[in-house]
């Protein structure tokens, strides 16, 4: 076994980004992943129907989009797209009415206050707080946003 300057257990979105970077910086990594294909949550699957395929775990990026990972590691170039569809999810009640996310935060709004005006109000400010305000913050909490190396 050849000698490495660093070992990165996880070979999810996050291990692989931190191993990428690390590469960048001239180090020789090696990326320990339990699972037989790498990308963690972020993998797709077909699990229901053939030819259907879905993302299993992965649901949640805010600020993905603007991450400069994108830019610093060019996924461009590995032929890597963002799809950000129009509703995120849906979620349905025993009484056959249904919430759904949606990324236009005042439909999202709309679809909350058919069960609360006060809880639609509460999504807008909360929205505005952290995916507006805040957006950087927690594009990098949610570990989008490495520093350029």
């Amino acid at each position: 076994m050849s000698t490495v300057d660093g070992i990165v257990i996880g070979g999810g979105h996050n291990g692989l980004i931190c191993a990428a970077y690390m590469a960048r910086a001239g180090l020789h990594v090696a990326v320990i992943e339990r699972n037989p294909e790498l990308g963690g949550g972020c993998t797709t699957e077909e699990v229901t129907l053939p030819g259907f395929r879905h993302n299993l775990h992965s649901n949640f990026y805010v600020g993905c989009a603007d991450a400069p990972l994108f830019r610093d590691l060019e996924l461009d170039r590995y032929g890597f797209s963002l799809i950000l569809p129009p509703v995120q999810r849906g979620i349905t009640f025993r009484d056959h009415t249904c919430l759904v996310v949606h990324r236009d935060p005042e439909k999202t709004a709309a679809s909350i206050a058919r069960f609360s005006e006060g809880d639609a109000e509460t999504y807008r400010k909360l929205y505005d707080r952290y995916a507006v305000r805040m957006v950087m913050a927690v594009t990098l909490m949610y570990g989008f946003g490495p520093v350029a190396v």
